[in-house]
């Protein structure tokens, strides 16, 4: 083996390690292609966490290890193409985020993020927004929108809600969306209060008050790491998904990613009013939009109409199965023609 090439501990158990990023924006559209087995002659290779060769070319994803990086960095390409969706930029401004988390983008932005951007020749990006943030860097910028490969889910757990079964309200945002996070959390407290027939999933315990964690209307699911928590969403099934984004700057170049991954686990939504895409929802039925106060989301919830439901879930299923066909298509487009695949 020549100094700079790829052993095989490169390529073992790397898909432990896989980001959304990679599954979203590359892997769930591309997995065909992709080598099963080290050394398996697919045309996709992969040679770390979120890092792959295809012919000569080059595709990193967000991040990966210190040393798989700059052996790719040092690696000559016909061409370089990197991934990331979120504004690393906006963390100057935006002191919402948790300490911890915010430190960790920064200290990507300022590393790897920076050396990966001067190489790219291209770099892919998750929003209109985060398209014009790097456009306006000098960068030649591709916009793709998330594809997820997981079945979406039909309406039938909606029927018992006819016999009196609770409502599963669900909030899929991580630590990482502290402000959403406190406010569901604010409104979970005014429903609490009033003791309806309701419960509420979020996953971990950050930011959630000691008097609040052994509720019995409120479930705190594990963090799990990615690839486990697409099994685990790929089974769960909720009637309501909640997902207020407060219109911080962090928040504004946020894809629709949501969207799809509330109909993977049959939820239907409920937006802000403010967020980027409210009036696509709005056109296509595709959810509920309210105003970002806790009274508005608390009292809407206190009184939606259980049985309607289900043909409210129907509109956003179709919506969303063709949002989420079109990704894959305009994945798939971009990717073939990039990388020369079959």
């Amino acid at each position: 083996m020549r100094p700079g090439d790829f052993s095989t501990h490169d390529w073992i158990g790397p898909a432990s390690r896989t980001l959304p990023t990679t599954d979203l924006y590359f892997l769930n559209a591309c997995r065909r292609w992709l080598g099963s087995r080290p050394f398996y002659p697919a045309p996709i290779r992969r040679v770390g966490a979120n890092s792959f060769t295809c012919g000569d070319s080059i595709i990193v994803s967000r991040r990966d290890s210190p040393a798989v990086v700059e052996r790719l960095l040092r690696k000559s390409c016909g061409q370089f193409c990197y991934i990331i969706d979120d504004d690393l930029w906006a963390l100057d401004d935006d002191t919402s985020l948790p300490v911890a988390y915010r430190q960790r983008l920064i200290t990507l932005r300022d590393g790897q993020h920076r050396r990966l951007t001067e190489r790219a020749d291209t770099i892919i990006v998750s929003s209109s927004v985060l398209a014009d943030v790097y456009r306006d860097r000098g960068h030649r910028v591709v916009q793709l929108d998330p594809f997820w490969s997981e079945a979406l889910a039909d309406g039938s757990h909606f029927d018992p809600l006819a016999d009196g079964a609770p409502l599963e309200v669900g909030y899929l945002g991580s630590s990482s969306h502290a402000s959403d996070r406190g406010f569901v959390l604010q409104v979970f407290e005014e429903l609490a209060a009033r003791d309806l027939n309701l419960r509420l999933t979020i996953i971990g315990t950050a930011d959630v008050p000691a008097h609040l964690r052994k509720h019995p209307k409120l479930q705190i699911l594990k963090h799990l790491p990615w690839p486990l928590y697409r099994k685990r969403l790929a089974r769960q099934r909720f009637h309501v998904l909640l997902y207020p984004s407060l219109p911080t700057a962090f928040n504004k170049a946020r894809s629709f990613n949501k969207l799809i991954e509330h109909a993977v686990a049959g939820g239907v939504g409920i937006y802000s009013d403010s967020w980027n895409f409210a009036q696509d929802i709005e056109a296509n039925k595709a959810g509920f939009l309210l105003e970002n106060t806790v009274e508005h989301w608390a009292d809407f919830l206190g009184a939606i109409d259980r049985t309607g439901l289900k043909a409210s879930s129907n509109s956003t299923l179709a919506y969303t199965r063709e949002l989420n066909l079109t990704s894959r298509s305009k994945q798939l487009e971009f990717w073939k023609k990039t990388l020369k695949l079959s």
